[in-house]
């Protein structure tokens, strides 16, 4: 077991759970002193058991679709985002079912909580992590940044300005 406070590996160890809740976390010596009697064992054989990880920098909400380089390097200011064309001509309902797959898809990979930096509609993530709160979904914490606050100028140059004032007001604030 990877202990993250010394960064050593323990050999031998044991993990306590108590109605879903880690109770303890070290030697098998120490752990087996406090588990009730009629606890189960499970032995995980060879493998390193980690702690939770965070990922620090995700965007659930949004399909991120990266455009070949050459596409890229056309556009003069190197901030065009495709992916956000296509986030205003999908459904909230779609965009929280997507942020909600691809929570599950981490979580099932170790991730245990999330920093979500935007892009989420105009309250995905806030929403998103409400639900998993309340017990509603199975998904890694998720600390949520809701809307970016944005000026006019900062962001989407190349786009229509019909096109752009639409992802604006939908994924951010515009502070002037």
């Amino acid at each position: 077991m990877l202990d993250p406070r010394t960064g050593y590996v323990l050999s031998r160890a044991a993990v306590l759970i108590e109605n879903g809740t880690i109770k303890a976390a070290d030697l098998l010596q120490h752990v087996h002193a406090q588990a009730p009697t009629a606890a189960k064992t499970v032995d995980i054989g060879r493998a390193t058991l980690l702690p939770g990880l965070i990922d620090s920098h995700t965007r659930l909400l949004l399909d991120v679709v990266v455009p070949p380089e050459v596409e890229r390097e056309r556009h003069l200011n190197g901030t065009f985002a495709p992916e956000l064309l296509l986030a205003i001509v999908e459904s909230p309902t779609k965009r929280a079912f997507l942020g909600a797959q691809m929570a599950r898809e981490g979580l099932e990979s170790g991730i245990t909580t999330v920093r979500n930096l935007g892009h989420s509609g105009i309250d995905g993530d806030t929403k998103s992590r409400d639900a998993i709160n309340a017990g509603r979904v199975l998904d890694p914490r998720i600390l949520a940044s809701a809307r970016k606050l944005i000026t006019r100028g900062d962001y989407l140059q190349n786009l229509n300005p019909a096109l752009s004032d639409a992802i604006l007001n939908q994924e951010s604030h515009r502070c002037n």
